[in-house]
């Protein structure tokens, strides 16, 4: 029969008994001698009832049973026990004579009084306790509800696409910005899988990455560009295993960002990078060029130069410049356009240079050990001048008349600076060589670095310069 409008469901036994327990419960929270007084006072009602009815009242028991019921349903099952023991008591005053028969009663007052009493209290335990459990299980209902409900508020309220995929790739549940992204609508996407919207190559894609998040049960993350409405368009893709209620892998969470304009921006950084780069290698050619054409200039006039003094002077000013051009030589660009330089590439390849220069055919030998390390441009230009003027004061003024000999150059980092010494073994400071025009150039250089220098010696003359490695 079709149900009309007003009608209602008819309460269960359970439920009706349910409510009447409910409202009897401060009865069970009673001191003792509370109940056991109340009790006492049904049972002489029913004591009453029964003595009022007279002898001629075919159920005599009667009164007896249902105040023993009523106390079992109020109280525990002690209060039952003892309104039975109390029936049981004043119903033999009652008996107008004894014999077998009123004791055959009596008996069974007792036996049907205790096992109603226990039945009643496991009835009452039983449906308080399916009470409580109705009651729980409304709560965990309730919150379950609230849960999904913010659940749902989340995944709806996020402008990224998010759906969520069982194992075998098909759709379980999508928000409304993946419905507007597939570009159809939410309850026909349940079902269907990524082919059925995709290419063979793209969905190829898709699934090769959900097998492998299926495998390994961790999240995976993937820039990939896909076409959308006609365009292509970039988009950070992530995929991390959902689990079941009892901790199984149950499907996949997605989600989609569109990271289009991020990667336009990339594009033009990386595109103005690489022409800024182009720019300043080429600026840094035309500034090595033009120190080759200065070498060249002074090289000639060198030629026609008598004074020694003066011959001097132009070479010095031929091997610094050098060192500059060198350093724009090893130039790179860094993480933060920057010019740098790997010292250890930069000072081998200096101290080669200028071992052909100075040394020449002398019996010097010049050691070099440099470890590798980055250096901005503007500092290797002050090192690089460093190791020229020390490099020089060693062969010009340790070794004279022909002396054989040795010079070593070390660099290496140690504890957060950059420790670099040239030392040689031959015949110590001077006058000349520790207040010379090198000397005061070395400590101009030092002072560039915002590093210490100092000389130690003898025997041999060594030249120790250290500068913060962090610029």
């Amino acid at each position: 029969m079709p149900r009309v409008e007003g009608d209602r469901k008819a309460p269960s036994v359970t439920t009706v008994l349910g409510r009447f327990l409910e409202r009897a419960r401060p009865l069970r929270t009673m001191p003792v001698w509370a109940r056991y007084t109340i009790t006492a006072v049904v049972v002489l009602a029913a004591a009453w009832i029964d003595y009022a009815a007279g002898p001629s009242f075919p159920y005599p028991s009667l009164p007896f049973v249902v105040a023993i019921a009523i106390v079992s349903f109020l109280f525990d099952r002690g209060s039952g026990i003892l309104a039975t023991v109390l029936s049981a008591f004043f119903g033999w005053f009652l008996f107008p004579e004894t014999g077998a028969r009123e004791y055959l009663s009596l008996a069974f007052l007792l036996a049907f009084g205790v096992f109603m009493a226990s039945i009643i209290e496991a009835l009452r335990f039983s449906v308080e306790q399916l009470a409580e459990a109705n009651e729980d299980l409304q709560m965990s209902r309730d919150e379950v509800r609230l849960n999904l409900s913010i659940l749902e508020s989340i995944i709806e309220s996020n402008p990224d696409p998010i759906c969520v995929k069982d194992l075998e790739g098909r759709y379980v549940h999508c928000n409304s910005a993946f419905a507007r992204f597939r570009g159809v609508p939410g309850h026909l996407l349940i079902g269907k899988r990524a082919r059925d919207f995709r290419s063979n190559v793209e969905a190829r894609f898709i699934e090769e990455a959900e097998n492998k998040v299926i495998d390994s049960k961790t999240a995976f993350s993937t820039e990939a560009q896909l076409e959308v409405g006609g365009e292509p368009r970039w988009y950070l893709t992530s995929i991390a295993p959902w689990y079941g209620p009892s901790g199984e892998l149950a499907g996949l969470v997605e989600t989609a960002r569109d990271i289009s304009k991020r990667k336009r921006a990339e594009d033009r950084i990386k595109a103005a990078n690489d022409q800024k780069q182009v720019l300043l290698q080429d600026v840094h050619h035309r500034v090595k060029n033009h120190f080759q054409s200065a070498i060249a200039m002074l090289s000639m006039e060198m030629r026609s130069l008598s004074d020694p003094v003066a011959k001097d002077v132009a070479k010095g000013t031929i091997n610094r410049l050098s060192v500059l051009g060198r350093a724009y030589d090893r130039l790179w660009i860094g993480e933060e356009n920057e010019a740098i330089v790997n010292a250890s590439t930069f000072i081998e390849d200096l101290c080669e240079d200028l071992r052909s220069s100075m040394i020449g055919n002398r019996p010097i030998g010049l050691v070099v050990k440099a470890e590798p390390a980055p250096i901005e441009a503007t500092r290797a230009t002050a090192l690089g001048l460093f190791i020229n003027e020390a490099l020089t004061n060693a062969v010009k003024h340790a070794f004279p008349e022909g002396r054989n000999g040795s010079v070593r150059v070390n660099f290496a980092r140690q504890d957060g600076s950059f420790r670099l010494e040239v030392a040689d073994d031959g015949i110590g400071a001077t006058g000349d060589s520790a207040s010379g025009t090198g000397t005061k150039l070395m400590g101009i250089f030092s002072q560039q670095l915002k590093g210490t220098f100092e000389r130690r010696g003898r025997p041999g003359t060594a030249l120790i310069l250290t500068f913060p490695a962090e610029q």
